[in-house]
């Protein structure tokens, strides 16, 4: 302090994610760095700061708590005061007990994986932490699935069960150590217990016996992966089913008894030279495989690398693997004891282990200890358990990168939730925007429009509660909006339950009761009747119009905007299925307009047909008058082509034969065409062959000089209602690959002139309906864009013709984005006002 400086105090209240990344004692540390008095805790709202010194010293502080923020942190908002000096001036600087006053400023921030530190502490024979399975510090470790509640303490978190031994208790209190206030803090004295058992009975309590506990439990679960057996092993947010992926027997007997005969496996390595070595890795497969986070990243196979370390039964569609690195401590050490035991035998090479998800087809992760014996007992052959527990179970996050740059969410969960997203501020709309009043633009199909130069408020606090395939929640208030975990597919009750448990987790987080919930307009959704249970004002947005919102307010785009949503199905606003659509909206107006769609096709027997692709192949050649002969598969089994006698007498008399305009089910009626998949095991498993098809000419679409196969648009004719959308016209598409296939073309070249031709003639007619409405704009959304060759062609195409396309970055273009995008519909359209609705 100068001489003759007055000592000033001041208050901060600091919001965002400022709890569980060591804020605290980074707070503490440089106050007493720059001599100040006062305090510093966790409240509901956030930090709460006290600080007592000179004014440059204050100044310091302040800029240097933005400037030197833990890594993990994020600052939302920085809210200082100066208070009079009215308290005795304390000694020194504290941290001080929490307090648990109602607020919504803190943010929790997601689990990640152990940090440099941490890890060499594991492999220090030495450290009194060596292979712990549980090492964690204030940047690192879990936090999201610990958390109960805020502010976050131990005692709100699954630790509050395990005090701290006095050696941990002394990095607790130090300032000077990076365990200084971290929650989760523990080692072997007294931490959780780990142990393996093969019962119930062994579930239900830790054993006796030492040699099935800790680090003896864990070799013992490496013995028996390392002999062929399944294991359960227990994470941080739920169960992992864990074999050897170079074992064909182990992987087909986890296929059998999983009933999941060909969806792809995840498979973890110990480390970066690993993956390399089996797949081929651009430089954001290295940086998302290596962050935090810990993602499983979908990667380009190496020709070698099947089957010599992976067999070709983890994933047998398509030449892709989804990889990822050890995502918390007990995985880490299970990695290193399971290499080391091939390094003792001789055996030179890495260990790759299929990593798949603990869970039953269209049920919720497993987390609890009995609950994992009786619900995967029939997968796996012992269970590695502990003692701590899951307070919100999160399955892993699955990215894929894009050649060009970029890369595509498949699903968004463990190491990004529960970050917030923004949503685009309110504003004032002005009258006489261009493009607004054009023909195209002036049916609203969607309630809650706001005339031109309506006031802004801010919008109440809104629980989004998704679709039913993929599904996600989102909580958002203040401009926020917090997005689930994935939830998966509602299928059953304990899917139902599970997206009840996640909202609710989610409010107890935020503290924030919703005041109104939005969801799809499907009336038959199960999400459409969880959303009445809430007994609050509930509110429906059309399915493609949340896609559209969706990506659209992710790229922070405000105002009018073309946008193509491409999925497999979306209840339509004229009672058949969407999924190939043209939309007008815009965000300021929240005016909605359906512009075309793709050529209408028949579902032979309803949704069923998903999973039956060669009936949807079947009724479209038949519809379009086209000749079915032998050269088609299911023609040369006798029992199908009996089925499709009778499928010709349900289209022509239109029985059981639901019509819709779905991008999803063209895919999959071309590849069952092409003899690539007639029936399928999983949703998308068709389209996923076809995109497979492309092989080499994957690589060389962008340097062929050809549109691909003809996909015209035909605008609505002129004789009919005004907002009568056009048509894409994807049968005269499917004709001329039908053409090609008969003709004998190679199945390659036919995918590749499909990919082409579809991606360039959806282009062109965003062209054409852009100059129309005036807008240049163009939001990509839809569970189709989770094919990347679509994606870079579509993208590719925009640019040329002088769009600028939009595509999701921050969430999955599948339906996991719909609750998101129902949730910035409301924040606009404020259809809770009076007369809105």
């Amino acid at each position: 302090m100068h001489l003759g400086e007055k000592n000033i105090r001041k208050k901060f209240l600091i919001a965002g994610q400022v709890q569980g990344v060591g804020f605290r004692p980074f707070v503490c540390n440089l106050a007493l760095e720059l001599g100040l008095r006062g305090f510093v805790r966790n409240t509901s709202s956030g930090v709460l700061i006290e600080a007592e010194g000179s004014r440059s010293g204050l100044d310091s502080f302040s800029m240097r708590i933005v400037s030197d923020a833990p890594l993990l942190s994020r600052i939302d908002s920085f809210d200082c005061e100066a208070i009079p000096n009215a308290s005795a001036p304390e000694d020194g600087f504290a941290i001080l007990a929490s307090q648990g006053q109602r607020g919504r400023g803190a943010l929790l921030g997601p689990d990640t994986s152990p940090c440099p530190d941490c890890l060499a502490e594991m492999r220090d024979p030495a450290n009194r932490r060596h292979c712990y399975a549980f090492t964690n510090c204030t940047a690192c470790g879990p936090r999201y699935t610990i958390t109960r509640e805020l502010p976050y303490d131990r005692h709100t978190t699954s630790m509050r069960n395990f005090a701290m031994c006095p050696d941990c208790a002394l990095e607790y209190g130090s300032p000077e150590n990076r365990r200084f206030h971290a929650q989760p803090n523990s080692c072997p004295e007294c931490g959780p217990a780990l142990w393996l058992a093969c019962s119930m009975e062994g579930a239900r309590s830790i054993p006796d016996d030492a040699s099935i506990l800790n680090l003896a439990a864990i070799s013992k679960a490496v013995e028996l992966v390392r002999g062929g057996g399944v294991l359960a092993l227990k994470g941080a947010g739920g169960f992992h089913l864990v074999c050897n992926a170079a074992d064909e027997l182990a992987i087909a007997r986890l296929r059998e008894r999983k009933h999941r005969p060909d969806k792809p496996f995840a498979v973890m390595v110990g480390g970066i030279a690993s993956a390399r070595s089996l797949a081929m890795l651009g430089a954001e497969d290295e940086a998302l495989l290596q962050s935090q986070a810990r993602p499983i990243v979908l990667c380009e196979l190496r020709d070698g690398s099947i089957p010599a370390r992976i067999s070709r039964k983890v994933s047998p569609d398509t030449g892709l693997v989804g990889l990822m690195l050890p995502s918390s401590p007990l995985h880490q050490v299970f990695f290193d004891l399971y290499e080391s035991g091939l390094e003792k035998s001789g055996d030179r090479e890495f260990a790759a282990l299929v990593m798949t998800s603990g869970n039953h087809r269209g049920s919720p992760l497993v987390c609890g200890n009995e609950e994992a014996v009786e619900e995967l007992g029939g997968f796996a052959d012992a269970f590695l358990l502990h003692n701590r527990d899951i307070a919100a179970a999160i399955d892993d996050s699955v990215i894929r990168s894009l050649p060009g740059g970029g890369h595509i969410f498949i699903r968004r969960a463990r190491g990004y939730v529960p970050a917030p997203l923004e949503l685009p501020g309110p504003v004032q709309t002005t009258p006489g925007r261009k493009g607004v009043n054009h023909p195209a633009a002036r049916k609203m199909d969607c309630p809650g429009a706001k005339e031109p130069g309506s006031p802004e408020r801010p919008a109440p606090p809104v629980l989004a509660v998704g679709a039913d395939l993929k599904s996600t929640v989102c909580l958002a208030y203040g401009g926020r909006a917090f997005v689930s975990q994935h939830i998966g597919d509602l299928e059953n009750l304990k899917a139902a339950e599970f997206h009840r448990q996640v909202a609710e987790h989610l409010r107890v987080l935020l503290d924030t009761r919703p005041e109104a919930v939005v969801r799809d307009a499907h009336p038959g959704y199960v999400s459409s009747v969880l959303a009445d249970e809430y007994d609050l004002p509930v509110h429906a947005l059309q399915h493609h119009y949340a896609h559209a919102w969706a990506v659209l307010s992710e790229n922070g785009h405000v105002g009018p905007a073309m946008c193509v949503a491409l999925d497999g199905t979306g209840f339509g606003l004229d009672n058949t299925i969407w999924g190939g659509e043209f939309l007008f909206v815009d965000t300021a107006s929240c005016e909605h307009r359906r512009l075309a769609h793709f050529s209408p096709m028949r579902l032979p027997g309803g949704q069923g047909a998903i999973l039956e692709p060669w009936k949807l192949a079947h009724g479209l050649i038949y519809s379009l008058g086209l000749p079915v002969g032998p050269e088609f598969s299911w023609m040369r089994d006798e029992n199908l082509a009996a089925k499709a006698v009778l499928i010709q007498q349900m289209l022509d008399k239109g029985i059981n034969c639901p019509v819709c305009t779905s991008c999803g089910r063209l895919f999959d009626a071309v590849s069952a065409m092409l003899g690539l998949c007639s029936a399928g095991s999983y949703e998308g498993q068709a389209a996923i062959r076809l995109e497979r098809a492309l092989g080499s000419k994957g690589v060389d679409l962008f340097e062929i000089d050809s549109p691909g196969y003809p996909c015209p648009y035909e605008p609505a004719p002129g004789g009919t209602p005004e907002g009568t959308p056009g048509v894409l016209l994807t049968e005269k598409l499917f004709s001329a690959a039908y053409d090609d296939f008969r003709r004998g073309v190679p199945v390659p070249d036919i995918s590749a002139r499909f990919h082409l031709g579809l991606a360039f003639g959806i282009a062109d007619l965003c062209l054409e309906l852009s100059k129309a409405l005036g807008v240049t704009t163009v939001g990509i959304s839809g569970g189709c864009m989770q094919n990347a060759a679509l994606t870079r062609l579509l993208g590719f195409g925009l640019k040329k013709r002088g769009l600028i396309p939009l595509f999701h970055q921050k969430l999955p273009p599948n339906d996991a984005c719909i609750s998101y995008g129902q949730a910035a519909w409301f924040n606009r359209a404020r259809p809770d006002r009076p007369g809105r609705m």
